[in-house]
């Protein structure tokens, strides 16, 4: 039996959506933000609190 994961409700989910509504690839998209497809892809494949914790990292903001 195979197993499918609903990523609607999550944050990769919703951005992997939006992405291919625009017809774009990760490169195109990333590309249009400045940051490398392996980033972008991350953030497709990240759950909400890895993201937060990585923007908060990369940022040096502290988280509460």
């Amino acid at each position: 039996e195979q197993v499918v994961l609903d990523e609607s409700g999550t944050i990769g989910g919703r951005i992997s959506r939006a992405r291919e509504a625009q017809s774009l690839s990760i490169t195109q998209s990333a590309r249009h933000l400045g940051v490398k497809s392996t980033t972008w892809t991350n953030w497709e494949n990240w759950n909400r609190r890895r993201l937060i914790k990585c923007f908060y990292n990369k940022y040096n903001y502290r988280t509460c």
